[in-house]
């Protein structure tokens, strides 16, 4: 075969009719022919051997390629390039004094001559930058690399490559120039309006840090922890908060925000993910300010089962037992934490801090959502909504220690307000705190107690229910806790309703009062509604014991209980008052079995007035219309025979009576059969002694008078 042809490639032009492209070059094998598509915006696909198929290979004067096998040909504005290339090897041996084979010499120049045309073709030498023939020893090699950035490549007086910088103001020079760090300070800003000034964009763009400049990811998958700390200290070295655009940023270690907080775009776009860490942390040694630091428009999410003990927002304060210490002005708002059945041990923990605000923060799957410690002064949490699975606690409040203040300390100034705390075991735990501590329209709907309070408080407003979980379970538990009268417990317009929860009438309460050992002081539980559903079971609405002074007025009770509405026995102090029960309603009610003890009951509609009624000291109790019984409750009664005999005018006649359960200042009722239709003589009667009974005959008509035998009739009257 000879190589007669110069050309080792073709371009075939589309038409979108054929679909065969001939070429007149030789092409020893299939190997050697290299197809190219080229679409109509020049993108270029190198096809394989099974996408066409080929003639003439081996011929001398070329053959042709169809392409593509089936479908529609290729369209006009796309090309098939087909191009012959050989591999650049000599693989041909003649072997001293052996046979001569011309078709063997023959191939191995052919060869060579295909190799020559491939580095000389079009493709190749012919296409790369030239000197003309009559440069003399031209300079054929470039400057060094570091000597061509950022410049241009340029020509010497002898015509030799040389790399110059740009001309000062030219097109080029200003291109190089944006494209470096420095040229957003080159392009300038003005904002419309009267009075704005021009600056430059660098000037602009810098109002606010963002984590992107410093390299974080936000992926996800990428550990960003670093890069968020060094943008971090950037924020902080600018006295600025830090912007987290739409990402999801991983960390694996506690990040403590900058001094004036960070912000993402939104709960359903900026996402921390928290690898068994915090995703804030506030250390006691933060310099915060009254000029609050701010946290917002984030979802804090736990990876895994790593958070179990976490806490996702922490402020730890001081180590217990140490010199006391505040940071001051946090706000956290517009935050999300837990999702895709992972946990946080805790959601926000608070310890040490002075003027704290925590609003419009939904929680799921957080064990305990808040948890307040020691000298938290000043803190508003509104509109926290947090869900869970029937464990852990709502909202609670936690003593701490201090070297250098003596007891327990709590939390002052602290209100609630607008939250829901759904599925925990507890909604509410207060134990510490003594100081306007609120918690304002809670609804609740827990497993065990919906609020269990240990320390003065005010609670208002709101639903207390019971969670389909429940088994046994009391609306609100005050076990007993230490406070004078005037900075106890006030309860005021609360609903507290166990809906479809079946009760056990001997553990399930709708609000439980004192454990019987210490006494309870100062209780307030003023016009709220107990309602039963229709399942029933409960012991009591309100069952109490040992209460060293409550109030309770202006209630509204359901009937379906199986107790007492009211319950309440060891009571010191009580005004009972303007209470609605229904028809079947009743109460039980004792004092202390002091002497001191005192109260009034009154103006209550309780339609089967009093179950027992058993008070020590009558005479300091004001017992007035209250349900189905008479004004004074009937005590102890005595019926006998007595014989008064003759009574001389102006004088009487008495005896004394054996009366269990007659106590002196008791009231009494007596009545004398004899003395039926006998005119001018008065019969009364007193306690003179415990158990005992005097009654007297008075004799005003003017002559004696003479008695028969007859019946006496003691009634006596507890007052």
């Amino acid at each position: 075969m000879t190589v007669s042809t110069t050309t080792n490639s073709v371009t075939a032009q589309g038409n979108g009719l054929t679909n065969t492209f001939s070429f007149n070059f030789p092409v020893p094998l299939v190997s050697d022919l290299v197809v190219t598509y080229v679409d109509s915006v020049g993108n270029a696909t190198v096809l394989t051997t099974a996408q066409y198929s080929v003639t003439g290979i081996g011929q001398s004067t070329g053959g042709a390629v169809t392409y593509p096998l089936s479908g529609s040909p290729i369209a006009t504005g796309t090309s098939l390039i087909i191009k012959r290339q050989v591999p650049l090897q000599q693989l041909t041996s003649l072997v001293n004094q052996s046979g001569y084979y011309p078709d063997v010499v023959e191939g191995a120049l052919d060869n060579l001559e295909m190799q020559i045309q491939q580095i000389a073709g079009s493709t190749t030498l012919s296409r790369a930058l030239t000197f003309p023939i009559q440069d003399i020893n031209p300079t054929t090699v470039l400057p060094q690399a570091s000597l061509r950035a950022n410049n241009l490549l340029s020509f010497d007086g002898n015509g030799n490559p040389i790399a110059i910088a740009p001309a000062s103001q030219s097109a080029t020079a200003l291109q190089t120039l944006l494209a470096t760090s420095a040229g957003s300070s080159l392009i300038g800003f003005l904002q419309s309006g009267t009075g704005a000034v021009s600056r430059t964009a660098q000037s602009k763009m810098r109002e606010s840090i963002s984590a992107m400049d410093f390299g974080v990811v936000g992926n996800g998958i990428a550990d960003d922890t670093v890069a968020l700390g060094q943008a971090r200290d950037a924020a902080n070295a600018a006295n600025k908060r830090l912007y987290l655009p739409a990402g999801t940023y991983l960390i694996s270690s506690d990040f403590i925000p900058p001094n004036a907080g960070m912000y993402g775009d939104s709960q359903q776009s900026t996402y921390i993910l928290c690898n068994g860490c915090s995703a804030v942390k506030i250390p006691i040694t933060m310099p915060l300010g009254r000029a609050a630091c701010v946290i917002e428009k984030l979802s804090l999410i736990a990876v895994g089962t790593t958070c179990t003990g976490i806490t996702a927002i922490n402020i730890p304060g001081v180590a217990s037992g140490a010199h006391s210490a505040f940071i001051s002005g946090l706000i956290i708002r517009d935050i999300y934490m837990g999702a895709n059945g992972n946990v946080f041990g805790t959601g926000i923990y608070a310890k040490d801090i002075f003027l704290l605000m925590v609003e419009d923060v939904v929680m799921t799957n957080v064990v305990n959502p808040c948890i307040v410690a020691g000298k938290v002064v000043q803190s508003m949490w509104r509109n926290v909504v947090a869900y869970n699975t029937g464990t852990g606690i709502g909202f609670q409040t936690v003593i701490a220690t201090y070297s250098d203040i003596s007891g327990n300390q709590g939390p002052e100034h602290l209100t609630t307000i607008d939250c829901c705390w759904i599925s925990f075991a507890r909604g509410i735990n207060h134990t510490a705190g003594s100081l306007m501590i609120a918690f304002i329209d809670t609804d609740i709907q827990s497993v065990n107690y919906g609020a269990i309070l240990q320390a003065p408080c005010y609670m208002h407003g709101g639903l207390v229910g019971a969670d389909p979980l429940s088994s046994a379970w009391s609306g609100i538990y005050i076990p007993t806790y230490s406070s004078d009268p005037s900075g106890g417990i006030v309860l005021r317009d609360i609903e507290i309703n166990p809906l479809s929860l079946v009760g056990n009438p001997t553990s399930t309460f709708l609000m439980n009062l004192g454990d019987n050992v210490t006494a309870l002081p100062g209780i307030v539980i003023s016009g709220c509604r107990f309602r039963f559903g229709a399942s029933g079971g409960y012991g009591n609405a309100i069952f109490g014991r040992k209460l060293a002074s409550v109030v309770i007025e202006d209630c509204l009770f359901d009937a379906n209980v199986l107790g007492d509405v009211l319950n309440l026995t060891g009571v010191t102090h009580a005004v009972i008052q303007r209470n609605i029960g229904t028809a079947t309603s009743s109460m039980t009610f004792s004092d202390d079995g002091t002497t001191s003890a005192y109260g009034s009951i009154s103006d209550n509609i309780f339609g089967q007035g009093f179950t027992t009624l058993t008070l020590n000291s009558p005479r300091r109790w004001n017992i007035a219309r209250t349900g189905g019984n008479t004004d004074s409750p009937s005590g102890p009664t005595f019926t006998g025979p007595w014989t008064v005999g003759s009574v001389l005018n102006n004088a009487f006649a008495s005896g004394i009576f054996t009366v269990a359960g007659a106590i002196v200042g008791d009231k009494v009722s007596v009545g004398l059969t004899t003395q039926q239709g006998t005119a001018y003589a008065i019969i009364s009667g007193y306690v003179s002694a415990t158990n005992a009974v005097t009654v007297m005959v008075y004799n005003i008509s003017g002559a004696t008078l003479t008695f028969p035998a007859g019946t006496v009739n003691i009634s006596v009257f507890k007052s």
